[in-house]
């Protein structure tokens, strides 16, 4: 009896049945290589109309004639399959290119391919920097385009785009907390795409002003009065020209100095410095603290004002008139009702015609104060003393000076 190895056979049977196959005529409906079907195929791909002509993705394409969609893939390829022969509208669109379309015409085509190439949509752009250097990217800056009335805001590389603006000349403008406003006009007929970069200048900043007055009362009929304008003032861009503190009713509009070691702008200014009778006519008036930098833009950092000139003058008791003392004295004065509040400051200088030399000094004592002991062991030698009024506003009235002598 013959046996049969199965083995050998079924391979054999299998590849004949794919020759078989492979002959045999193609009779599904759906495909495009059957001559029979009534359906066709259409696919392509999608680029970028400039060179190097990158695929695009995720790229709409519509048959127009059954309302079919689909999009493309990571390779930018398309295809729609199982459509009749109906000539008609292709149509591809994507977000920031402009759309396009194709009338396909069948004849006894099967497969069709067609191609899209995309130009991108027109748009104004560019990117934000900071003015220092090196310059600094600047994150959410509104910038707007008029006449759409349309903002964007900066990314964190400092890049904008408006990728539908509305055509025509127009204006630009660039805000960002703490930074000058800056506008420009572009003109822009919205056939191509605009790019327009900008370096935007950072606003100093005031971390200190004040105004405050000082009256020293003398041994003779006149009081000295002086206005005090202190300022700290940092800037990123390090481009301060000047500064200067104005007055527009009172015409003052004078410049500060800068202290190196101190970091910081002053001015002591006399009555006759600000061309004035008295200081009294200061009060109440704002001075606006500007800065000017070397592109010449003015900043107004802000405004103080003088609250008072306090003329009322401490008078003290004792020691005066070259009275000598003793280690550990006590300095007195005379009862001080100016009806605001107030504290005391009392400071000891040697007796020196020249270059009088602060020695000693204590501030913050009670309003409610009429002496205090000086706890501290002075050299032997003469001095001078005297005690200040200083109100809430820094404001403040010097006695007139008292001497004395340290005898031992």
């Amino acid at each position: 009896m013959v046996k049969i190895n199965l083995q050998l056979i079924l391979p054999g049977l299998a590849f004949c049945l794919v020759l078989l196959s492979c002959e045999a005529p193609r009779k599904n409906p759906l495909d495009p290589q059957n001559p029979h079907t009534p359906y066709v195929l259409l696919q392509g791909s999608v680029v970028t109309a400039s060179a190097p002509n990158s695929p695009i993705d995720a790229a709409e394409v519509i048959w127009k004639n059954g309302g079919r969609r689909v999009e493309t893939d990571a390779e930018g390829f398309y295809q729609i399959s199982g459509l009749l022969p109906t000539n008609g509208w292709l149509i591809c669109r994507k977000s920031g290119y402009q759309s396009d379309s194709l009338y396909v015409v069948w004849q006894e085509n099967h497969l069709l391919v067609k191609d899209f190439e995309l130009h991108k949509m027109p748009s104004i752009n560019g990117r934000i920097q900071s003015s220092r250097v090196p310059p600094r990217a600047l994150a959410d800056v509104r910038v707007t385009w008029m006449p759409g009335n349309q903002f964007v805001f900066s990314d964190g590389g400092g890049y904008y785009t408006f990728s539908h603006p509305t055509p025509g000349n127009g204006t630009l403008t660039f805000e960002k907390e703490g930074f000058k406003l800056y506008s420009t006009e572009l003109e822009w007929d919205g056939s191509e795409s605009k790019t327009l970069d900008v370096f935007m200048n950072a606003k100093p900043k005031a971390l200190s002003f004040s105004v405050y007055s000082i009256v020293e009362n003398n041994y003779g009929p006149r009081q000295t009065q002086q206005m005090v304008v202190t300022a700290t003032i940092t800037d990123e861009e390090n481009d301060i020209d000047s500064v200067y503190i104005e007055n527009e009713p009172l015409n003052i509009r004078d410049y500060l100095q800068y202290d190196v070691l101190a970091k910081k702008f002053y001015r002591n200014f006399s009555i006759y410095d600000l061309q004035l009778n008295s200081l009294n006519q200061t009060v109440g008036h704002d001075f606006s603290l500007v800065v000017v930098d070397q592109a010449g833009d003015l900043f107004v950092l802000g405004e103080e004002r003088i609250e008072r000139v306090i003329q009322n003058e401490v008078e003290i008791v004792s020691p005066s008139n070259g009275e000598g003392v003793s280690d550990f004295f006590t300095m007195k004065w005379s009862p001080f009702l100016p009806g605001f509040p107030f504290s005391y400051t009392l400071e000891v200088y040697s007796d020196d015609d020249f270059t009088p030399e602060l020695v000693w000094q204590k501030q913050g004592i009670s309003s409610d104060s009429l002496s205090t002991t000086i706890n501290t062991k002075l050299e032997p030698r003469e001095y001078v003393w005297m005690i200040w009024c200083v109100d809430e506003f820094n404001n403040r009235s010097r006695s007139k000076p008292g001497s004395f002598e340290v005898i031992r």
